[in-house]
């Protein structure tokens, strides 16, 4: 069997993902389009932050065309509606959801500073309590957690 590298995602993963993302989509009565589908696509083979010019120019290099524009819309939507997160740090870019699916969320990103894969894992309560409380004495109304840790993933160690 041929060990993929982590950054790149199993490519059985992306029907499941691709299918729950539309009925979500859908659901959220957004419309499904076909650079819906393509973006979706694009981000479930990755494990890796992508931003919407790299999105864009992946499809591109398939021979598939979708304006840069579409791409930040459909990202947005995405966030939105609690199918993908914004990942900041050496690479920014966005990430499926891989915990819970069903509206936006705090999330916990592992992202790995040499292959540049992005593992999404629970933020304990007890840390988000602490986090909030902090942003709450220095005057912050919090929308909305994210927090990225930077390191070596055990592939790249």
């Amino acid at each position: 069997m041929v060990r993929l590298p982590c950054n790149i995602a199993s490519e059985d993963r992306v029907e499941p993902i691709l299918g729950h993302a539309l009925e979500t989509m859908k659901a959220a009565g957004r419309r499904l389009t076909r650079p819906l589908r393509l973006v979706i696509e694009t981000l479930a083979r990755s494990n890796a932050p992508l931003g919407a010019y790299e999105i864009r120019d992946t499809l591109k290099g398939q021979g598939k065309s979708v304006d840069v524009v579409t791409v930040y819309r459909i990202l947005s939507e995405l966030e939105e509606t609690g199918l993908a997160h914004k990942v900041g740090g050496k690479k920014d870019g966005y990430v499926l959801c891989t915990i819970s699916r069903a509206e936006p969320h705090p999330a916990m990103h592992l992202v790995c500073s040499s292959c540049g894969c992005a593992e999404e894992v629970p933020v304990p309560r007890s840390a988000l309590g602490e986090i909030l409380t902090q942003a709450g004495r220095h005057g912050f109304e919090t929308e909305l957690a994210a927090v990225s840790l930077s390191g070596l993933c055990t592939h790249c160690r």
